[in-house]
């Protein structure tokens, strides 16, 4: 990080699902990595509120692609398995992300009852290529309702991975190839020992 700048991010804090209701002091450090090692820049301390149970608006990511390989400027649709362990139904369930260059958009909303286990499903719009970490937040109007970490990696394919047909031909032609220039050079050396074996025959 150069000096005189500055740099924003954020991050979330989870609480016990059967965490006492109260108020809790967390303290929280920014650390840095230097040439020499790891060094602390500064350290806060947050006041959490850890409201009643009874309103509790929560799901929990079961099961998920924690990496995401995707073509540039394409679109894959994305599922997430979910668990509503709150105590209301939620509704417009919509993704919120920090925007960066391998990324251009997150489209869908989803419904889940209380207790319900179910799929949610996202079409994730690819941008340009590159390698991006995400905090995929999973938002109820303007409230965090869950999180996931994702990471997101947008790249060509080679032919290989783009036509199994295209490899094969490709491979075959290259066989062809090899195949063709071993035969050319096993007659190229015949003839010049067959030349060589006259040239003896002559001079005896």
């Amino acid at each position: 990080m150069p000096a005189e700048s500055s740099y924003s991010s954020d991050f979330q804090i989870g609480v016990f699902e059967k965490e006492f209701p109260g108020t809790y002091f967390v303290p929280v450090m920014v650390l840095v990595r230097g040439p020499n090692g790891i060094y602390k820049v500064t350290q806060e301390i947050l006041k959490v509120f850890v409201v009643p149970r009874g309103d509790l608006r929560r799901i929990k990511i079961i099961e998920y692609p924690p990496v995401i390989e995707m073509r540039p400027f394409s679109e894959v649709e994305v599922s997430f398995l979910a668990n509503n362990i709150g105590d209301h139904d939620l509704t417009d369930i919509v993704i919120d992300y920090d925007e960066t260059e391998c990324l251009s958009g997150i489209s869908g909303s989803n419904d889940i009852t209380e207790g319900e286990i179910k799929s949610l499903f996202y079409t994730f719009e690819s941008a340009g290529p590159g390698a991006c970490d995400y905090n995929i937040k999973f938002m109820e109007g303007d409230q965090l309702v869950g999180f996931v970490p994702v990471t997101l990696i947008v790249r060509q394919r080679s032919v290989f991975e783009e036509s199994p047909l295209k490899a094969t031909i490709l491979l075959l032609t290259l066989a062809g190839w090899t195949a063709i220039t071993v035969y050319a050079l096993t007659r190229k050396r015949k003839q010049k020992k067959d030349e060589s074996e006259e040239s003896d025959s002559i001079l005896e």
